[in-house]
């Protein structure tokens, strides 16, 4: 699942190709120039056939600028292995808000009330 959000710092980006097929979801760290102009961005939410995720998962590799295992390299094991993957678009942002700071959680809390 992604999203589009008015300022994507620090959120994985979703790479696609000219057709509009999802190529790779980059983080931040690893983005180029070109890269960090996207907007649409991943959200943490994933439906994954079961099978292909259990062998994606001994693919993955820590190949980035910060030395870490992104699950979200399996878009790219997916798309190297001929494996569709897709993107759905959520209309509002907002609804799938990440929360990882104190500011980000005020911020949440003011769209709840």
């Amino acid at each position: 699942m992604t999203t589009i959000v008015p300022d994507a710092y620090g959120y994985g980006r979703i790479v696609k190709d000219k057709k509009g097929n999802i190529e790779k979801i980059v983080e931040q760290l690893d983005a180029t120039e070109d890269e960090k102009k996207i907007s649409e961005i991943n959200t943490g939410i994933y439906c994954v056939n079961t099978p292909f995720l259990l062998s994606a998962l001994k693919k993955i590799e820590n190949k980035n600028n910060k030395q870490e295992y992104y699950l979200t390299d399996i878009v790219e094991i997916a798309r190297r292995e001929r494996c569709k993957a897709h993107a759905y678009v959520t209309k509002d942002y907002i609804e799938v808000m990440g929360i990882n700071t104190p500011d980000e959680l005020i911020r949440a809390g003011k769209y709840l009330k």
